[in-house]
């Protein structure tokens, strides 16, 4: 993870073309989903939850595969915002509405879907 978080930054500080956008998951939204899991794992109940922080081979298996979205050429969407409208901020909106929906329904079992869903709505901004 380190050394795909070194080249995601050599590639970011590179690619002038990710000023509005992120090519690849970014190194900060790499660190919530481990961190969330981790959250959520001490604070929560689930039985699944504690057996995938239980289990080496799903750790290792999260682990690449974050470790290799920090390297992919994914459009993702970047957070900085430059006014509220919801022209161009379409995928934020999205996104602000999946996390508050998952959190009402499952509260801190939520945590570790912010990332996917980040990227889920990364891609349906795609569309517009």
């Amino acid at each position: 993870m380190p050394v795909c978080g070194a080249i995601r930054l050599a590639i970011f500080n590179l690619d002038s073309t990710q000023a509005t956008t992120f090519k690849g998951l970014p190194i900060p939204a790499n660190a919530l989903a481990v961190i969330s899991v981790v959250i959520a794992g001490h604070y929560s109940q689930s039985q699944l939850l504690n057996s995938f922080t239980g289990s080496p081979f799903l750790l290792i298996l999260l682990t690449i595969i974050l470790s290799l979205l920090m390297v992919s050429r994914i459009p993702l969407l970047s957070l900085k915002v430059s006014n509220l409208k919801l022209k161009g901020n379409e995928g934020r909106y999205i996104l602000m509405g999946f996390i508050l929906i998952s959190v009402a329904i499952l509260g801190v079992m939520a945590l570790p879907l912010i990332i996917p869903l980040y990227i889920i709505s990364s891609a349906i901004s795609l569309l517009f």
